[in-house]
């Protein structure tokens, strides 16, 4: 909202310059840097992303000196498909002085994802300066692009840390998933099981990795052995 109602007075104030005759051509501002993060407020780099991941994030850092709260007027990204479907993302998620995140609803990139070549449209308009009371003062324009490029690669069943391949650390994340969240989902009906687990396992095979074979049976699986065991102890002693 306060993106919208400053880029609301800015235009009052460009039309006003303009039909002074006192508005400046544009400048070239680029960004200090577009590209691509796995959540707002991170700032390490990506190029990949997997299928079913949460959506990607775009960081913008603005030319150097910008405050995001004053200083510019609009700032947006176009998001393309390996198909060519485009959708817009023009409100940030997250801002810091002159970085802005954007990260497209869960609906918007649920409907949207694919694996394949992705690029990012970015582009800002910047005001340097603003004629306030309507004398002295003319209004520049810094406008500035970008073309960020990305992939969404296929998901590997069982690999539930998203970190490309299938090695012991996915029993973790698998075991505080099961029961919980989708998060240990390895065969795609959105909960974390015991079937996921076989899947997870088939996938690391015998003697595949250092430590495999002293990977434990899920708990879930444990507890209900061990009370089937003691139900049928109560029935004979009965």
């Amino acid at each position: 909202m306060r993106g919208i109602v400053i880029g609301s007075i800015l235009a009052g104030y460009a039309a006003a310059a303009s039909a002074q005759g006192i508005q400046r051509q544009p400048l070239n501002l680029p960004f200090d840097a577009a590209y691509m993060v796995a959540a707002p407020g991170e700032t390490a780099p990506l190029t990949s992303f997997t299928m079913g991941s949460t959506p990607p994030t775009l960081l913008l850092d603005m030319p150097a000196g910008t405050s995001w709260d004053y200083w510019y007027s609009s700032v947006g990204s176009t998001w393309r498909s390996p198909s060519g479907a485009t959708f817009g993302v023009e409100y940030y998620t997250q801002a810091d002085q002159d970085k802005l995140w954007f990260t497209p609803p869960a609906a918007t990139w649920a409907a949207s994802e694919a694996v394949g070549n992705w690029s990012i449209n970015a582009v800002h308009t910047q005001v340097e300066l603003v004629m306030i009371y309507g004398v002295g003062a003319p209004i520049v324009w810094g406008r500035g692009s970008a073309t960020v490029p990305f992939s969404v690669a296929a998901s590997m069943p069982g690999d539930f840390n998203q970190n490309g391949s299938i090695d012991p650390s996915d029993y973790g994340v698998w075991q505080e998933a099961y029961g919980v969240s989708a998060r240990g989902d390895a065969n795609a009906d959105s909960v974390s099981d015991a079937a996921d687990y076989t899947v997870w396992r088939d996938q690391m095979g015998p003697g595949s990795s250092p430590g495999a074979a002293a990977v434990p049976e899920p708990l879930g699986l444990s507890a209900v052995a061990a009370g089937l065991f003691a139900g049928a102890g109560r029935r004979k002693n009965r």
